[in-house]
């Protein structure tokens, strides 16, 4: 009858221990899987940022590009102009030259 009693208490101290254990994994496992919706969330957060960086580098890249075509149409037509300019100044020279004859 007493070894019984000290099987029971034993098997009882045991099933106990090994419910202890089974909780404390299971509040491990929700604390991971917490962390790991945490971790998720700030993923989804970056690529969110990044998607928007990468818009707006397309927008400067843009911006850019009409500004460089800008740039290069003023270039073209003040060229043209000191080009008309080179030419009546010589125009110019040439008269008075025929003028000073």
């Amino acid at each position: 009858r007493q070894k019984k009693q000290v099987f029971e208490e034993t098997s009882n101290s045991t099933t106990t221990r090994k419910e202890q254990e089974m909780s404390a994994l299971e509040t491990r496992l929700r604390e991971r899987e917490a962390a790991l919706t945490d971790l998720d969330g700030q993923v989804r957060e970056r690529q969110t940022q990044l998607h928007q960086l990468k818009l707006e580098e397309t927008q400067s890249e843009k911006q850019n590009e009409m500004l460089k075509q800008q740039l290069d149409r003023q270039i073209e037509n003040r060229n043209e102009v000191l080009e008309r300019n080179e030419l009546k100044i010589r125009e110019l020279k040439h008269r008075v030259g025929r003028y000073k004859r």
